[in-house]
């Protein structure tokens, strides 16, 4: 008996590691997204490794402040347009938004070529501003198309393949973008995120229209769904008529917002979603600061790695990555799809 159960233990284990590459195998919709995200996200750490040498090149003795700018400018346009990115997300064709923030995006990722000529730091913040408040239309979307493409069973899965795959990209992507700066200097840096978006673009382009009541038919696109099409109709009938209604209410953005961020305070059932919120929130206080840290670290000569201050910082974005890789792998070991 205890060897059937050891072999029962085993074999699902074994089906849990390969629940991954099944995934992305069996489901071409989920593929196409999750590669779309992979281009973006293998530039976009490339470019920061990049921008932190721009400071460097200043040469002033505000480094410190200059890159807890940077940082700034980074995070700012998240917090500032989430309700209107959120708002887009839950109401437009969630294809159409994503191919347009990464156009945009690829654009604003080839003008930080400029910045090797004319170095400042007033045009480094704007192209981050800029190209992060496309970002920050990018990633609500690209969230809420998973529970679209991806069977309800599953989606614990896919989540845990993004994290890995975000994870994966910082780590590669640090690493490569220490070594070309180091190596091959920041133009062909910042083009590397350029060509990061435009191959997201291509892949994008295999998804089919994703607005936000085409979750059955989007999930049936993506592999062989067991649901039955008459409840997926009324589904889609109840989701339309919801939208409707809240429409006809007349309720206004900032309206809406306000009401859902208060709820998250007032409403008991929402009390571990608000603690989640609340760690997440003091992790920032620790990561924030670890940021800047990275890159004084890495001017420091005796903490170099062969002298060389880009792949120092290069590397050290890197271990980071492969401390977010492990994570996510071995916490959805522990738990699984869970619910509480």
């Amino acid at each position: 008996v205890g060897g059937t159960m050891e072999e029962e233990e085993g074999g699902s284990k074994l089906a849990s590691a390969l629940a991954y590459p099944k995934l992305l195998i069996d489901n071409r919709l989920y593929r196409a997204a999750f590669f779309a995200s992979i281009f973006q996200d293998l530039g976009a750490w490339a470019n920061l490794i990049a921008s932190l040498k721009v400071i460097e090149s200043l040469g002033d003795d505000k480094t410190g402040f200059n890159a807890a700018l940077v940082f700034f400018c980074r995070q700012i346009p998240t917090v500032v347009l989430f309700p209107i990115s959120g708002f887009c997300a839950d109401r437009y064709d969630r294809k159409v938004i994503m191919l347009l923030s990464n156009l945009v995006s690829a654009l604003v990722a080839a003008a930080f070529v400029v910045l090797t000529k004319y170095p400042s730091l007033g045009l480094l913040c704007l192209l981050i501003l800029s190209k992060n408040a496309m970002g920050s239309f990018y990633d609500p979307c690209d969230r809420a198309v998973i529970p679209q493409i991806v069977h309800k069973d599953k989606i614990h899965v896919a989540m845990t393949l993004n994290g890995v795959a975000w994870s994966s990209m910082l780590a590669i992507g640090a690493a490569l973008g220490g070594v070309m700066t180091s190596q091959l200097g920041l133009v062909r840096c910042f083009l590397l995120d350029a060509v990061g978006f435009v191959l997201s673009i291509g892949c994008l382009l295999f998804l089919p229209s994703l607005r936000p009541t085409d979750r059955y038919a989007g999930q049936t696109l993506g592999e062989d769904a067991d649901e039955d099409p008459s409840a997926a109709t009324a589904e889609m009938k109840r989701v339309d008529s919801k939208i409707l209604k809240a429409e006809e209410e007349g309720k206004t953005l900032l309206g809406r917002t306000l009401s859902d961020t208060l709820t998250l305070f007032t409403d008991p059932s929402l009390r571990l979603s608000l603690l989640y919120c609340t760690m997440k929130a003091t992790g920032g206080l620790i990561w924030g600061p670890a940021d800047v840290l990275n890159l004084k670290f890495s001017e420091t000569p005796g903490l170099q790695i062969a002298g060389d201050q880009p792949l120092t910082l290069g590397i050290a974005y890197a271990s980071v990555g492969v401390g977010c890789f492990v994570g996510p792998m071995a916490s959805n070991a522990f738990f699984g799809k869970k619910e509480v």
